[in-house]
C-alpha cells in the first residue's frame, strides 16, 4: 500500500473531452461484420421447425382411404411432414401429378418428391373436391 499512498486521496482526473453518451459508446463495441451479406444469407436458410403431428386412428383411416383411391397421373394437393432432424421438420404443401404409388414400400412420388404415407397429413384433389 505504500506504493500508492501519494495518489490514493487524489480526485479522479477529468477529461478535456465531453462525456460520451451510452448509446454512442455502445456503437464502439458493436459487432463487426467481416463477411458482408453473410447474415442475410443465413436468415434465408432459417425457418421454424415444427413437431410432427400424430394423427388419431380415425384420421389415419381417413388418409388410408384417400390413398387407396389414388391413381397414377392424378393431380392432387398433399400436405406432408418433411423431417429435417429427429422429430423436427416442416410441413410442406405440394400440388402436382402423381408419378408413382408404391403400396409395398408405402410411398408416393409427386414432382420427383418422395412422400412416405406415414408423413401425409391431408390429401385433396386439385379441383378442391376432397377425396
Amino acid at each position: 500500500m505504500n506504493d500508492y499512498s501519494d495518489i490514493i486521496k487524489l480526485s479522479r482526473p477529468q477529461s478535456k473531452y465531453p462525456k460520451m453518451s451510452l448509446k454512442d459508446r455502445a456503437k464502439i463495441f458493436a459487432p463487426f461484420a467481416a463477411l458482408v451479406g453473410y447474415g442475410e444469407e443465413v436468415k434465408k436458410k432459417e425457418f421454424i421447425y415444427d413437431h410432427k403431428i400424430e394423427l388419431s386412428e380415425e384420421e389415419s383411416n381417413i388418409i388410408n382411404d384417400k390413398l387407396s383411391l389414388l391413381k397414377k397421373k392424378e393431380v392432387i394437393k398433399v400436405t406432408y411432414f418433411k423431417q429435417i432432424k429427429n422429430d423436427y421438420g416442416k410441413y410442406i404443401y405440394l400440388e402436382g401429378e402423381i408419378e408413382k404409388i408404391d403400396k409395398t414400400y408405402l410411398y408416393l412420388v409427386i414432382d420427383k418428391e418422395r412422400i412416405d404415407f406415414i408423413d401425409i397429413l391431408d390429401i385433396e384433389e386439385k379441383d378442391d373436391e376432397i377425396l
